[in-house]
Formats: C-alpha cells, sequence, structure tokens
C-alpha cells in the first residue's frame, strides 16, 4: 500500500470515528439560559392537559364533628342529681353542624368560649349547633332526678359520645373511695 493510501484510509477511519459524535451532539437540546428547563414535547402536553383538568375535591369527613373528650363532675343534692360537663373536640365539616351532646336529663346551660350556643332538642338528647371546621370546648350543666327506695338510690348518668370520658360522683354523707 502506498503512503498515499494509507493517509486516505487513515481519514476514512477518523471520519467514521468522528460521524457519531457529532450526530449525538447534533441530537443534544440547547439547554438554554440558566434557570430553564427543557422538556420533550409529549411531556409539556400531559402537563398542560393536567393543568388544564379541575383536581378532585376532597372528599368530605366520615363523621361532622367528633368529641375528643368529656369530663364530669356529678352531685348528687336529695333527690336531684347535678352535673357540670366540660367537652372538647373538633368539628370537621364547613358550615354549621349539629353536635350531639347528652341523651337523659335535663340541660340547664351551655357556655362556650366563643358565645352563645344554639341548641336543639332531639327526643331525649341535646345537640348543639357549632360552626367549622375548628375546634370547639362547650361547659354544660345538667341534671337528672334521682330516684329512691328504701335502702337504694339511683340516677342514670348521662355520658357522651366521646373518646374518653371521665366522671367524678360526689355523694353527701358517704366517704370517698
Amino acid at each position: 500500500m502506498t503512503a498515499q493510501a494509507r493517509t486516505a484510509l487513515a481519514c476514512a477511519c477518523a471520519l467514521f470515528a468522528w460521524a457519531p459524535r457529532a450526530v449525538a451532539q447534533a441530537k443534544e437540546p440547547d439547554p438554554g439560559p440558566p434557570g430553564t428547563v427543557t422538556l420533550p414535547l409529549v411531556d409539556y402536553e400531559r402537563l398542560v392537559d393536567r393543568a388544564a383538568r379541575p383536581s378532585k375535591r376532597p372528599e368530605a369527613p366520615p363523621l361532622p364533628a367528633i368529641i375528643s373528650r368529656a369530663d364530669l363532675r356529678v352531685r348528687v343534692t336529695g333527690s336531684l342529681a347535678r352535673a357540670a360537663c366540660r367537652m372538647e373536640g373538633e368539628v370537621l365539616r364547613t358550615g354549621p353542624t349539629k353536635v350531639a351532646l347528652l341523651a337523659d336529663g335535663t340541660l340547664f346551660e351551655v357556655r362556650s368560649s366563643g358565645g352563645a350556643v344554639p341548641l336543639l332538642r332531639e327526643g331525649a338528647g341535646h345537640a348543639a349547633i357549632l360552626t367549622g371546621p375548628a375546634p370547639f370546648a362547650l361547659d354544660l350543666e345538667w341534671g337528672t332526678l334521682v330516684a329512691s327506695e328504701p335502702g337504694r338510690a339511683s340516677f342514670t348518668l348521662a355520658v357522651p359520645a366521646s373518646g374518653t370520658a371521665r366522671a367524678a360522683v360526689e355523694v353527701p354523707g358517704m366517704a370517698p373511695r
């Protein structure tokens, strides 16, 4: 092989070795100015479609409200059992929501740090109308009659449907246990 043929062969080999690199460099997009992102057209169109569709509305909570804690202090005097009850919880839904308080007995007063509390009477139970979503704390005064017969007396203590309930009952003439 002549020197001229060898040179031509070396140039051809160099050209074939360089061509794939040049093609690969030509396919890479221009990165653009700093702070930009380059996307393939298919990905861009998919993002535009997702932005145009409204997102799903979040589901409503399974319960309108929960009472997480109730503390009752009951004092029995003669034929009346009277209780002071502190209820804490949270209204989960938006707007006015009915929250069941106590069943049985008579509800004398309901106070809240936020002011007046609208009440409903449903059958033997009581409910408050609270606005949410928001936490709440209510102070209730409640009472019921004590049924007595010779040698025994009893009353039904209304316990709210709460996560935890604690009651302290004071009966005059009985030593605490």
